[in-house]
């Protein structure tokens, strides 16, 4: 046992070498003037600077640094900032990295991948989900663009959508002051641009892509304003049969 003013090391003798120049493995305690000081220090073999090491910190931190982390049987593997999960027998892992996730350096999200199995060695590695440095998450994308990207179909049994925003519900249609386009109108528009109004063209939903609130909100629209129709020609009808009788 060795104890100074900065280092106190704890040698295990016969499982660990009772050297207090160079030993070869050692286990530390120690308590110096460095903003982190290590409480206990796992270190490998060397005769200065035990770079792979496992450390507890002063400051509650776990540090990892170049060594692997080994679990039950399963491994914890830290390659430049990427940890990996293996199985033990086929060797098949899943990873998760830091990644870069813009033009600048310092924009780092997380990367996590998923091994598609194959026979050994054949295996090809999937992008299943990013998260971006500024809080997006993408499936199946590693470029999401939205709070949720995803690349795939989409699976719920319910979806509930705030309508809080710019674009309201169409109660307004049945208001008296509403204008409902006359039907020889709508006519002409829909024989010359062959879609209703306020409906994107088949181009521009295959361009764009379709925003679900929006277009759901418009479908009522129009249901709402086919509604007015139908009540419309019903009086006109009614209309008639008076004069008839």
């Amino acid at each position: 046992m060795k104890i100074s003013a900065s280092l106190l090391l704890l040698a295990l003798a016969p499982l660990l070498p009772f050297d207090a120049a160079t030993p070869a493995e050692s286990l530390e305690v120690r308590w110096t003037t460095d903003v982190h000081t290590p409480y206990l220090d796992f270190s490998n073999d060397a005769t200065s600077d035990f770079d792979a090491r496992l450390m507890l910190l002063d400051d509650d931190r776990l540090s990892v640094s170049g060594a692997n982390f080994e679990l039950a049987n399963s491994n914890f593997n830290i390659y430049n900032g990427t940890m990996r999960l293996y199985n033990a027998s086929p060797v098949y892992y899943a990873e998760f990295a830091r990644y870069q996730t813009g033009p600048n350096v310092n924009n780092v999200g997380l990367l996590f991948r998923t091994e598609k199995g194959g026979t050994a060695g054949a295996s090809v590695m999937l992008d299943a989900m990013m998260i971006s440095h500024d809080g997006n998450v993408g499936i199946g994308t590693t470029a999401p663009d939205a709070k949720l990207a995803v690349k795939g179909i989409i699976h719920a049994q319910e979806v509930k959508v705030d309508l809080t925003g710019s674009v309201a519900p169409p109660d307004y249609v049945f208001e008296n002051s509403y204008k409902l386009l006359p039907l020889t109108q709508l006519d002409t528009y829909v024989q010359k641009n062959k879609h209703l109004p306020e409906v994107p063209s088949a181009s521009e939903m295959e361009k764009n892509g379709i925003n679900l609130k929006e277009m759901n909100l418009v479908l009522l629209k129009k249901v709402e304003e086919l509604t007015l129709y139908v009540i419309q020609q019903q009086q006109e009808i009614d209309a008639l049969k008076s004069k008839v009788k």
